[in-house]
């Protein structure tokens, strides 16, 4: 699929999403066998903060996806090296040719907190559930057009397109794949302080306050009693990272989940262990390639060459990122080693490729930034701040709100470009969001199309597993 650079975005760099646990923390108990015995083995209270509270506890759309982790299980488990294992569903494969249908083998003798049995059809339920949520980020999905039953434990998802990044979409960061039981499928406004998952644990609303504080205790019915090691465990929203430090200092909490990277120094100087890995795919999406200076591929090169990411990196993330400069990160389908570097900072060369495609003087644009994923405009101002040296002023705006709130800003067609940090994730989902024609592609909100690039990146999708790098290439 190697084509003609730069295309829709301008990639600038991966962050990592960088926890930090106490000098001591809660006991972390010892694997058992079962029942009594595994319940014996717990310890104490596993108390994590969290840099900001949750959006809902509704897993098809909460935001972070970290408050649900404890109360759903997700039907692949994506392991932190980035192997994908059972969970809830014990085996997967696709089915037929093309990447179309996609086909999971469920675990049998699970229940929902609710107690009820997790059957083919409760799976179903949950997906479609997602699927129809206006809420939900349906990207995350990918094109699915049905999911059927093949049997009690068997389910299939069926796609209009090749999607070759099933597997992924059902894991844990993904929201999609985290199962959610019949009750709250019924009544989802119960979740606003329960739960109806296959998890570890459940949510007491008794000891939970929303923005607060959310306690979550065993659930009874979990399949795999052995694997919960604590009594409760807690978390604790806070409204700034020093905030979080300080309860991690003051032993309030044990872990401090997703800090700022200015805090790390500091923690590390106070005995802390870190913990970090990618976690988001930061990038300047030009979404107005219909018509003005976008519209013009040495204009978008020139942008490229334009980006300062080693000086944003320092600056913002304090060396917790790396510069990207291509849409698949690092050790994922679809990154090319040699393209690792191919638009080094050059303002002057920056300048001239804006003088040869007529705009010596510069241009302007219009910017979105999101305001929850950018915290106070900080990347989408050094962005700014880089194109202004070569004569591109962007004006910015903050998106506010939800996901489709976000989605009805972009598609006003009023912004030329976006500034989106995502899910570090292979190319196929990162061309995802800019080559499709339609309201869930974030990087094409005017509908840019490119016939050839359509036919290669749908060969691409549509190639086997074993076959998926070299046809991205």
């Amino acid at each position: 699929m190697k084509t003609q650079r730069p295309a829709a975005a301008i990639a600038v760099l991966t962050a990592a999403a960088i926890g930090v646990a106490g000098c001591s923390s809660a006991g972390s108990g010892t694997q058992a066998a079962s029942g009594t015995a595994a319940a014996a083995a717990r310890s104490g209270v596993l108390t994590v903060g969290m840099g900001e509270p949750a959006t809902t506890m509704d897993p098809a759309t909460v935001a972070p996806a970290a408050f649900a982790y404890y109360d759903y299980d997700p039907l692949i488990y994506e392991e932190p090296s980035g192997t994908f294992v059972p969970d809830l569903a014990t085996a997967w494969q696709y089915v037929g040719t093309g990447n179309k249908t996609f086909q999971l083998t469920l675990r049998q003798g699970v229940r929902f907190s609710d107690g009820s049995p997790m059957t083919a059809a409760a799976v179903r339920n949950s997906l479609e559930y997602f699927l129809h949520n206006p809420k939900s980020n349906i990207t995350y999905a990918g094109p699915v057009t049905s999911v059927t039953t093949a049997g009690p434990y068997t389910v299939d998802i069926h796609y209009g397109s090749s999607f070759p990044n099933a597997v992924i979409s059902l894991s844990q960061d993904w929201n999609f794949g985290l199962v959610l039981g019949p009750k709250a499928i019924a009544d989802p406004s119960s979740l606003a302080n329960s739960s109806d998952g296959a998890g570890e644990y459940e949510l007491a609303a008794s000891q939970t306050v929303a923005g607060s504080v959310y306690t979550s205790v065993p659930n009874p019915d979990y399949w795999n009693q052995a694997a919960i090691k604590f009594d409760k465990v807690v978390i604790k929203p806070f409204t700034s990272a020093s905030a979080e430090i300080a309860a991690l200092d003051s032993g309030q909490i044990d872990f401090a989940q997703n800090i700022a990277a200015s805090q790390v120094a500091t923690a590390q100087s106070a005995g802390k262990t870190i913990s970090d890995g990618p976690s988001t795919w930061s990038s300047l999406m030009l979404e107005n390639r219909v018509s003005g200076p976008l519209a013009n591929v040495k204009v978008r090169e020139a942008l490229e060459y334009a980006l300062n990411r080693a000086a944003i990196i320092k600056a913002i993330y304090y060396g917790y990122a790396s510069p990207q400069d291509e849409f698949a990160v690092k050790g994922l389908t679809g990154y090319l080693a040699s393209d690792a570097n191919m638009y080094p900072y050059n303002p002057a060369k920056a300048k001239a490729l804006l003088a040869a495609a007529g705009y010596p003087s510069g241009f302007k644009i219009s910017m979105l930034d999101v305001a929850a994923l950018d915290p106070s405009g900080v990347l989408a101002q050094a962005i700014a701040s880089d194109l202004s040296a070569v004569g591109v002023t962007a004006s910015i705006t903050e998106a506010e709100g939800t996901y489709a709130t976000l989605q009805t800003d972009l598609f006003s067609r009023k912004y030329d470009t976006l500034v989106m940090p995502t899910k570090a994730a292979n190319v196929y989902f990162e061309a995802s969001q800019t080559l499709p024609e339609n309201d869930n592609s974030l990087g094409n909100a005017f509908y840019t199309t490119d016939p050839v690039m359509n036919q290669l990146f749908s060969k691409a999708a549509s190639a086997p597993s074993v076959a998926q790098q070299d046809a991205y290439l």
